[in-house]
């Protein structure tokens, strides 16, 4: 099984880097409503939830001696 295709129960052309994105296309109301509401807080705080979740899993793939999978997932 390669990376990329989904469980043999889900039946779908889609790969997972698309419904990653749609996935990340579909949060994009929430977060202009989140900084309209309670402005740039909620996007700095947004933003470095994102740069730290990257960061992360760049550390642990390290510590685990593989090479880190960077993705949409990861963003």
């Amino acid at each position: 099984m390669t990376y990329g295709k989904f469980a043999p129960f889900i039946h779908t052309d889609k790969t997972v880097s698309y419904m990653e994105a749609s996935f990340l296309i579909a949060l994009l109301p929430c977060v202009s409503y989140a900084v309209f509401k309670y402005g740039l807080r909620a996007l700095v705080l947004i933003l470095s939830a994102a740069v730290f979740n990257v960061l992360f899993c760049m550390f642990f793939a390290k510590c685990n001696k593989k090479a880190p999978k960077i993705d949409l997932y990861n963003i």
